[in-house]
């Protein structure tokens, strides 16, 4: 099991335009993966989509002192954040995208276009295609003979079983090191209880055991859940989050990751000294983290991302008596029980993976087949509220 912590435009300009003095003085880094950083963690995960205008001079891991060695790197392709933004994946150079992976990630990420509220059934064809085609194209493109230490992942996309296998069945697996598991869909929210579904459903299908990488999750219940799965299924697990950067968007400074508590740290702040002895937290003041500028709040951030690497350590000995205790109404917790009495193949088929999401079109009858859609519940309008 490993957490890696997702980074994005705004962390990396901030390191871009830190205060090199102030650091100096310090003689620290912001940066988790230099030598000289307040703690070093030897992993993280960026979206293409945020570093672009380094993928076809291959810059990345150079520009930022990423050390080649004892240093995971995680490629993602920019799909989601290139839908999120409403922008088309088409115009992605595949090629630049794959040599920028290979150049500078440990593991590269298949370009995918994840599903979204409002698709019609020809939308959700497309998307499979095009999925399937970028998948084959950067295997095509790959240059194994020059990096041949860069693993590739095929990202899976599906709202029930059967669009769940048939991404499995048309993906080429023999030449896939690993998967990586997304949102279902963008604008519907999936239920913790139903992303364990999702998850087992997943384990299943990947009948070879290779590695598997959760997008974006910081839930403790299913961190739990992924490392119970990887002892007892054999499967390796990765996920990531960017949860850390609360201090970024709200100068919220975390205090305890498993009861939630946070406190605000800005200009009106009152307390004197930070209630924390970590490794960023002893080097600098509270002052130090009131300020509105971008280098404040990324203090803020490294702290909370100290914390959360801690916490989830601590999960990975799943004591489901210390969620029972914390989250004593969660049904997921309970379902997670299920699995240890049941083991998978009982758990995937009493708890079948079906999310709300439909397509407005029977035409994916003959995608999926006649009975893609559970005809017994029919979508509401609430649904799509998140």
């Amino acid at each position: 099991m490993k957490f890696i912590p997702s980074v994005n435009l705004q962390c990396i300009s901030l390191t871009e335009k830190r205060d090199s003095r102030f650091y100096e003085e310090l003689n620290a880094s912001p940066n988790w993966w230099e030598s000289k950083s307040f703690f070093r963690y030897p992993a993280l995960l960026v979206s293409a989509h945020y570093v672009s205008k380094g993928i076809k001079n291959d810059t990345f891991r150079k520009n930022n002192n990423i050390p080649d060695d004892d240093f995971l790197v995680m490629g993602d392709s920019g799909g989601y954040q290139a839908l999120s933004l409403g922008i088309s994946n088409h115009n992605i150079d595949k090629k630049s995208l794959l040599w920028w992976q290979e150049k500078n990630c440990n593991i590269g990420m298949s370009l995918d276009e994840p599903l979204a509220k409002g698709d019609i059934s020809l939308d959700i064809q497309r998307k499979f295609k095009h999925d399937m085609n970028n998948v084959k194209e950067a295997i095509e493109y790959r240059r194994k003979e020059l990096y041949p230490k860069m693993k590739f992942y095929g990202a899976t996309h599906g709202w029930n079983e059967k669009s769940l296998k048939k991404y499995h069945n048309e993906l080429p697996k023999d030449k896939l090191d690993g998967y990586g598991i997304g949102e279902c869909t963008i604008g519907l929210n999936d239920s913790e209880e139903n992303i364990l579904s999702r998850i087992a459903l997943e384990c299943q299908l990947n009948d070879d055991k290779k590695p598997m990488h959760i997008l974006g999750t910081s839930s403790p219940i299913i961190i739990t859940f992924l490392s119970m799965l990887e002892e007892k299924e054999g499967i390796e697990f990765t996920y990531d989050s960017t949860s850390y950067m609360r201090g970024s968007r709200h100068h919220s400074y975390v205090i305890d990751c498993l009861d939630s508590k946070s406190m605000t740290i800005n200009k009106n702040t009152t307390e004197k000294q930070l209630p924390c002895g970590c490794p960023v937290c002893s080097k600098v003041s509270i002052d130090d983290m009131k300020g509105s500028d971008g280098q404040s709040a990324l203090l803020i951030d490294l702290h909370n991302l100290w914390k959360e690497i801690q916490f989830y350590d601590s999960l990975y000995d799943y004591d489901l008596d210390v969620l029972k205790k914390r989250y004593p109404k969660k049904k997921s917790i309970k379902k997670i029980e299920q699995y240890q009495k049941l083991g998978l193949d009982k758990f995937v088929k009493m708890f079948p993976y079906t999310n709300k999401f439909q397509a407005s079109s029977v035409d994916l009858s003959k995608f999926l087949g006649k009975d893609f859609v559970d005809t017994s519940y029919k979508i509401k309008d609430s649904d799509y509220e998140t």
